[in-house]
C-alpha cells in the first residue's frame, strides 16, 4: 500500500492513493478522526462482507465509536467500544459471529491498535441487545491474560 500527501496551503494536503485522491482539511476533520473512521469503515465493511457472502439480507447497519484516548501525549487510544446496530434475516449467533470474526481476525486497523486500546463491543440485532459491552483478549490493553494457562491442541 502506498498513500502519500501534498501540502497545499494553510493546515491543507491533497491525499492520494493508488485508487484516489481527495483533500485532507484538519481543520474539518482532524487525522485522528479520520482514523477511527478508517476503524470503523474497516470492521464495517467486514460486516456487510460476510452478510452478503452467507447470502443474508442486511437491511439495516449503523456502527457507533465511543473512543477513550490517554491524556499524556501521544494521547493513543485506550479504551474503544463499539456498537454494532444491525437488521438482517441472520440469527443472532450468526450475527454474532461475524462481528467476532471482524474484530478479532479480518479488521486490519483495528488490530493494529489492539495491544495498546481496550476493546469492547456491544450488538443490537432487529432492535434487540444481544450482546452488551463485552471485552475481546487486547494483549496490552487492561486485561491482563497469562496465555501459559492456556493449553494447546493436542497434537
Amino acid at each position: 500500500m502506498e498513500v502519500e500527501i501534498t501540502y497545499k496551503s494553510g493546515m491543507d494536503f491533497e491525499a492520494k492513493t493508488s485508487k484516489e485522491s481527495f483533500m485532507l482539511e484538519p481543520k474539518k476533520v482532524s487525522p485522528i478522526e479520520l482514523f477511527a473512521i478508517g476503524m470503523i469503515g474497516c470492521t464495517g465493511t467486514d460486516i456487510v462482507s460476510l452478510c452478503e457472502s452467507q447470502k443474508h439480507t442486511l437491511n439495516y447497519f449503523n456502527l457507533k465509536s465511543e473512543i477513550q484516548r490517554a491524556d499524556d501525549m501521544p494521547k493513543k487510544f485506550i479504551d474503544i467500544h463499539l456498537i454494532y446496530e444491525i437488521e438482517s434475516d441472520a440469527d443472532d449467533l450468526v450475527v454474532t459471529r461475524w462481528t467476532q470474526a471482524s474484530i478479532q481476525t479480518y479488521c486490519s486497523t483495528l488490530n493494529t491498535v489492539r495491544d495498546t486500546s481496550k476493546i469492547r463491543y456491544s450488538i443490537i440485532h432487529n432492535k434487540q441487545t444481544i450482546v452488551d459491552n463485552e471485552s475481546i483478549i487486547s494483549g496490552q490493553g487492561t486485561d491482563n491474560i497469562d496465555l501459559d494457562s492456556i493449553e494447546s491442541c493436542p497434537a
